[in-house]
């Protein structure tokens, strides 16, 4: 940073921990402002990033009401939190599949949805329901995590996950979360990383289902892992690592792709895989308006290209030589995407 980007990071911050200290936050109260305070601070200070200023001022600022209640802070029991927006029929999708992991406890933030979404969540009886006052975009969204988490406190376990993604590890078909999280316990593990895995199909955009291909032998790293069918289709290195899934303590921020303090995310690689939905035929629409509104990371230029390259007709996911049919977890070990846990 020049100097004069440096004292204008530290006049923001300044005033920001001035304003966290008065500061009556919208809805959702927290009930450690002096901890989380303190997170940021040491967050802000190791990192000089504007986006975390954003993202600090989004979670003091935003407005955020619980609308179902459901009294999940009566226990300790795992929170599946997902915000959500117009995702219907991949909602219905995302449920079952993680209710049969052993999931008891869904929070969501419903972003406005106007296709029945809202009406479906609220008729479900293991779901509290979060609205916002504002719209989304991806600061604001980490911001809402941020503020969900706060509410519902900390040491007890979280998977963080979107609509599109079903959290998988090995045998999962057979071995319910809880038995998972008590092999982290035992491994001291308390944040559980693993890569985005795109899923699609062999001929055109078709349902959302815990079916279809993936690239099974072409994956690229860096220190993040990339690579996978989206590198191979539009030419793209997207972040694909993630740690979705975590036992909040009194020292730790939520961001998309990762916890900090950012060593947390180095406990021990590939236990877990997201398989990740990502076009399908409903999808365009959407990006479209995440284009228009700018809403994503870098004004949408990610989604800019995905619309170039479907529009042009000339989109094809499957590969022979490449493409792999996924049919349950064991499938992703073969492939060295996924590691073997049970002995």
């Amino acid at each position: 940073m020049s100097d004069m980007r440096i004292k204008k990071y530290f006049s923001l911050l300044a005033a920001l921990r001035l304003t966290f200290f008065w500061k009556e936050f919208k809805g959702l109260g927290i009930s450690n402002p002096r901890i989380w305070m303190n997170n940021f601070r040491k967050r802000l200070l190791t990192f000089r990033s504007f986006p975390m200023i954003l993202m600090f001022k989004e979670f003091l600022n935003t407005s955020i009401f619980i609308i179902k209640k459901l009294d999940f802070r009566m226990n300790k029991n795992l929170i599946a939190i997902c915000v959500i927006k117009n995702d219907l029929e991949k909602l219905k999708k995302f449920l079952e599949h993680h209710r049969n992991l052993g999931i008891k406890q869904f929070a969501f933030l419903d972003d406005h949805s106007t296709d029945g979404t809202n009406e479906y969540l609220q008729e479900q009886q293991d779901v509290e329901l979060f609205e916002s006052g504002e719209p989304f975009f991806t600061d604001r969204k980490e911001a809402w995590v941020n503020r969900i988490l706060a509410y519902y406190g900390f040491d007890r376990w979280y998977a963080v996950l979107d609509s599109d993604e079903l959290l998988i590890y090995d045998s999962c078909e057979k071995f319910n979360i809880d038995k998972f999280i008590a092999l982290m316990e035992k491994r001291n593990i308390t944040a559980v990383s693993g890569k985005m895995i795109d899923m699609y199909y062999h001929k055109g955009i078709e349902y959302f289902d815990k079916t279809g291909y993936f690239d099974g032998r072409y994956f690229r790293w860096m220190p993040n892992p990339t690579g996978g069918m989206r590198y191979r289709v539009f030419g793209m290195q997207m972040c694909l690592g993630k740690t979705p899934l975590f036992f909040l303590d009194s020292k730790v921020i939520y961001h998309i792709h990762c916890l900090f303090p950012f060593e947390k995310n180095f406990q021990k690689a590939n236990i877990i895989a997201l398989l990740h939905y990502k076009f399908l035929s409903g999808d365009i629409e959407k990006y479209k308006e995440r284009i228009k509104n700018k809403s994503m990371f870098n004004g949408s230029e990610e989604y800019k290209q995905y619309i170039g390259k479907i529009e042009d007709g000339k989109l094809d996911f499957y590969d022979e030589s490449i493409s792999e049919k996924f049919m349950e977890s064991k499938k992703l070990v073969i492939n060295n995407l996924l590691e073997c846990i049970w002995d």
